[in-house]
């Protein structure tokens, strides 16, 4: 087994919790409370070194009524004609989530002695 460098993990941690504080950020602004707080809760077990933290964000994902279900508040989305639609946003922040805490795991179970 080879060891993962720690500037890999750092760097992706960086952008696991950025990520995941714009998507939290984005949730609350479009009436989506429930999953800016499930988010606060996973943010604040990351930063306090808990790896439990990539646990408890992934698994939002799956089954009914997960995360996967989200669904925008139509009516508090931004107009048309901008760049890029909030819901879209949202999604694309929603992957990269999910994607960065499965490696983060993987990353660090491969560095545990």
């Amino acid at each position: 087994m080879v060891k993962v460098p720690h500037s890999r993990i750092d760097e992706n941690f960086r952008r696991f919790r950025a990520a995941l504080v714009e998507l939290r950020d984005l949730l609350r602004r479009h009436d989506n409370e429930h999953w800016a707080q499930w988010a606060d809760r996973a943010l604040i077990r990351v930063d306090a070194g808990d790896a439990g933290g990539l646990d408890h964000w992934l698994s939002a994902y799956g089954g009914m009524g997960s995360i996967n279900d989200l669904s925008p508040n139509w009516s508090k989305l931004p107009p048309p004609d901008q760049e890029r639609s909030a819901y879209e946003r949202i999604d694309e922040l929603r992957g990269l989530c999910y994607g960065l805490a499965g490696q983060l795991k993987i990353d660090l179970r491969e560095n545990d002695p």
